[in-house]
């Protein structure tokens, strides 16, 4: 609905959609290829790296054939599913920029800014657990300097004392 609404509002805009649930049923929403009525792309996995990849081949104008980790319909109707990339390397990620977020729009007493130090699960075994195949497989852990580094940026820039650690095993 909301894309749908957008399209409506700006029709020349690109709609990309992505989270967890297209991990388990992207592929599936994706064959009939109606979803691309509304939307353009869909992005698998982690999105840090195919979102950019997506922005650049928007901006220059070339085929999103090459953006990994996404499933788009090209103008002839025809759904593809690009190849899959490797994870990303968590130490190479930036510190979290939270500048445009209006903390004051939170009913929390304290500002508390979320770290992610870990990606994906070292245990991958679990019978009810589907995680590992959402994030991607493998277990990555952000070296100690890089998360006491963080911690120091982000508690100065955002004058919080309190972080919370994203860990999603």
């Amino acid at each position: 609905t909301l894309a749908r609404m957008i399209r409506a509002a700006l029709p020349d805009v690109n709609i990309t959609i992505g989270g967890g649930l297209l991990a388990y049923a992207g592929e599936k929403i994706a064959r009939s290829g109606r979803v691309f009525d509304v939307i353009d792309s869909m992005v698998l996995l982690e999105g840090e790296g195919p979102l950019l990849g997506l922005a650049r081949a928007l901006r220059d104008g070339t085929s999103l054939d090459a953006v990994p980790n996404i499933i788009h319909r090209r103008a002839g109707e025809e759904v593809v599913k690009n190849p899959t990339a490797p994870p990303l390397d968590i130490d190479e990620l930036p510190t979290p920029d939270f500048d445009q977020v209006r903390f004051t729009d939170y009913l929390s007493p304290h500002i508390t800014l979320p770290l992610a130090i870990t990606r994906g699960c070292y245990y991958e075994k679990c019978v009810f657990c589907t995680l590992y195949k959402v994030i991607g497989p493998g277990y990555r852990q952000r070296k100690l300097e890089r998360i006491l580094d963080d911690i120091e940026q982000v508690t100065t820039r955002y004058g919080s004392r309190y972080v919370y650690f994203v860990v999603e095993d």
